[in-house]
């Protein structure tokens, strides 16, 4: 009732300004108001298009023209991010931001950033009063171990300085926390950067922003603090509460010599190492393994899950890193420091603690997963170029390992020549780069063995020069990911949980044959697809490669399932994760945008936040349906079964067998009947037992979304409104 009083009101409103000119003019008013006019009514009609009746299409149009001729003002197209309320997101923050080239500029800069530790953007409005939409975050929460909030706000500015960008005014401000703690990088002053010094500059402000931050969170003196603001510089001397590797951390990053100060790829392995550190001290009392079980010699050690002993890793592992050469400047040097710790640890005549020995095993089989991922590669000389740079920062992360575990037993020493690396590996890093530059300057020389694999190639010169041009906007080169564990497979292809940028991500591999240009075709489509959605209740898509062996990068939800996360945390608010997760779907819907193949394992929770999952069977509402369902018969429209394409309707009869799994822990239609004798229940037009833990207001909405009319369902607009009342 409401919405259609309001809807009579706009007609009223637009037919008053059709009849009298000087209200239009007024309506105008100055330079700006014509261009937030038409920017709004524009955007009204493509969103809300199909719903208009053509009398109220006909009014908006018949104002639109008129505003055109009065102000000389023309709206040809309005930006995919545009947005005129922050209501469309379940957890955002709406901030003003001046006039329209400062948010056509912030947007230019944020808009591409996609990463778990970098605040998200989700939309702006440039016309009118002109305001930017972020994902909702705090400043801190009570309780949060400093050091791992400072390792994700890390990991942030790493990956803004790997994109080109540097902070014009880096604060604690910018420094921000998510549900799980973990820090994110914010702010609305990046920029591009322009020489080394600028990427200097932000590592010294980091470095006094995180000393403020740190003697905020340890510090019972407040004359410590108060120093600091007065004087923006380190004490001499390190306050109590810092360890040495701690202090020497800061001290490297404010280094007074701009050419003495850490990068960001050894501020981040030290700051991995420092949290690591602070996090075991809180769990265990242990010291230098002092107390654990001993094993007698190392060869008695056996690498867990593998049946294979240190000896026999090492000898395999010498062996890859001389079929890896194009990596040998970097492999070699870890593994002969590996082999060192090795000689020394057998030499050891007493029975050895065995922490330290599976300390020592996971370093040395992470070392052999990675040349062994090498080894499978079919780099060209182009493709090594690009990635000797990002196999070295790994292998950076391996010497620091390397480093600590000597450091922390008596049975280890660091005097062979071998363990004081950083000289050689700074040496070989410098090489690279100079390398990389000629070929970047002289491309062609580079390319003549890469005729199968040119366009690969030009594709990686082009990212590493940050010339994104003909680059997709989601682009990862594959030599930036680390594949983990196995999570899944499927006809599609392979799931991997993975790190990027340090960060915890998965990897969803695509095994389909991409020599077939449909395949390739299909392929990308999904990838713009799924990157053109921005979302929070949408598992957000951090890129893809489309080049060898294809992959989508996405957004990790460690919490699992809804229906698990409900189970497990019975105090979880359910009912409004479902509502969010609605959102998720309203926001595919709007986008003309089927899912397709909802049902409880495709609704994760992510941040304590409902998020839908897996849109490979999505399709363009308006395309032409495709055939009928394949499985899953549990959550699948009437329709569907019978033989039609999935559509927005048959999404809200999937999505109410959601809420029935969510809600009662159980299949729809119980786990007892097989798919046939579902099928044959819902093509007879019967329905799924109430479960007890529905009141009847809710079942009612349950069954609307259920009518085998498929025009009957609520959209999913309406969902979102009718299911706030129970969130």
């Amino acid at each position: 009732m409401e919405l259609q009083k309001e809807r009579e009101q706009r007609v009223d409103k637009f037919k008053s300004l059709l009849r009298d000119e000087d209200s239009l003019k007024r309506e105008i008013g100055d330079t700006k108001q014509p261009l937030e006019l038409l920017t709004l009514m524009k955007y009204g009609v493509e969103k809300f298009g199909d719903v208009l009746l053509p009398m109220e299409l006909d009014l908006i149009a018949q104002v639109f023209d008129k505003v055109v001729l009065t102000s000389n003002v023309v709206v040809v197209t309005i930006p995919d991010w545009f947005a005129t309320d922050k209501r469309g997101w379940s957890h955002s923050e709406k901030f003003s931001i001046g006039e329209e080239e400062t948010c056509l500029r912030h947007v230019s800069t944020r808009a591409p950033l996609h990463h778990p530790h970098v605040r998200k953007f989700y939309g702006a409005c440039h016309v009118g009063n002109p305001y930017v939409i972020h994902e909702l975050t705090v400043s801190r929460y009570p309780n949060i171990n400093p050091w791992f909030y400072m390792y994700g706000c890390a990991l942030g500015l790493k990956y803004v300085h790997e994109r080109g960008l540097v902070h014009e005014k880096l604060s604690l401000d910018n420094l921000q926390s998510l549900y799980e703690f973990k820090g994110v990088l914010s702010g609305l002053n990046l920029t591009r950067i322009k020489d080394q010094e600028s990427v200097k500059s932000d590592i010294l402000a980091f470095g006094l922003v995180m000393f403020e931050f740190l003697v905020d969170s340890f510090s019972f003196d407040d004359s410590e603090l108060e120093e600091f603001k007065r004087t923006q510089r380190l004490p001499e001397c390190p306050p109590s509460f810092f360890n040495e590797e701690q202090w020497n951390l800061l001290t490297g990053m404010c280094a007074d010599d701009p050419e003495e100060r850490m990068s960001m790829i050894e501020v981040t392995h030290k700051l991995e190492s420092i949290h690591s550190q602070t996090d075991r001290d809180i769990w265990s009392d242990e010291e230098d393994f002092g107390s654990s079980q001993s094993i007698e010699h190392v060869d008695s050690f056996v690498l867990p899950d593998e049946d294979r002993t240190i000896s026999d890793v090492l000898q395999d592992a010498d062996i890859l890193c001389d079929e890896v050469e194009n990596f040998i400047d970097t492999n070699r040097p870890v593994y002969n420091r590996l082999l060192d710790v090795y000689e020394q640890l057998a030499a050891v005549k007493d029975p050895l603690p065995l922490t330290l020995v599976e300390d020592y095993g996971s370093i040395l089989w992470r070392f052999y997963l990675r040349l062994d991922k090498q080894a499978e590669g079919d780099y060209s000389s182009v493709a090594t170029l690009c990635a000797a740079n990002t196999m070295a920062n790994r292998n950076y992360g391996l010497h620091h390992d390397i480093d600590r575990l000597i450091l922390s037993t008596k049975y280890l020493q660091n005097n062979a020549l071998i363990h004081h690396w950083q000289p050689d590996w700074q040496q070989t890093l410098q090489c690279q780069q100079e390398t990389l530059q000629k070929c970047m300057e002289n491309p062609e020389e580079y390319m003549v063995e890469a005729k199968t694999n040119k366009t690969e190639a030009i594709m990686l010169l082009q990212y590493e020069t940050m010339n994104h041009t003909n680059v997709p906007r989601w682009f990862i080169p594959a030599y930036q990911i680390e594949l983990g564990q196995h999570l899944a497979e499927g006809s599609f292809g392979a799931v991997y949980l993975g790190k990027w940028f340090n960060t915890d991500v998965v990897v969803k591999q695509v095994l389909t044959n991409q020599a077939d240009q449909e395949n390739r075709r299909q392929f990308y489509h999904e990838v713009n697809l799924w990157a053109s959605l921005n979302h929070d209740n949408l598992i957000k898509l951090y890129g893809a490669c489309h080049e060898g062996q294809p992959f989508f990068v996405c957004e990790r939800a460690d919490e699992g399932t809804l229906i698990k996360y409900s189970e497990e945390h019975r105090e979880f608010p359910t009912w409004r994760a479902i509502w969010e997760a609605a959102k998720g779907l309203e926001y595919l819907h709007e986008r003309g945008i089927i899912h397709g193949d909802l049902k409880g394992n495709n609704i994760l929770v992510c941040d304590g936040t409902a998020k839908l999952a897996d849109f490979g069977l999505s399709v363009f509402a308006k395309a032409e349906n495709s055939g009928g369902a394949i499985g899953a018969y549990r959550w699948k429209a009437p329709e569907c079964l019978a033989g039609s394409g999935p559509t927005l309707a048959s999404d809200i009869y999937s999505f109410a067998m959601c809420i029935i799994e969510v809600i009662s822990g159980d299949f729809p239609w119980g786990k007892s009947l097989d798919d046939a004798a579902v099928k044959s229940n819902v093509l007879q037009k019967k329905e799924p037992r109430r479960p007890n833990n529905f009141t009847d207001e809710q079942w009612d909405l349950v069954t609307r979304m259920c009518s085998f009319e498929p025009q009957s369902r609520p959209n999913a607009t309406a969902l979102v409104h009718l299911l706030w009342k129970f969130a």
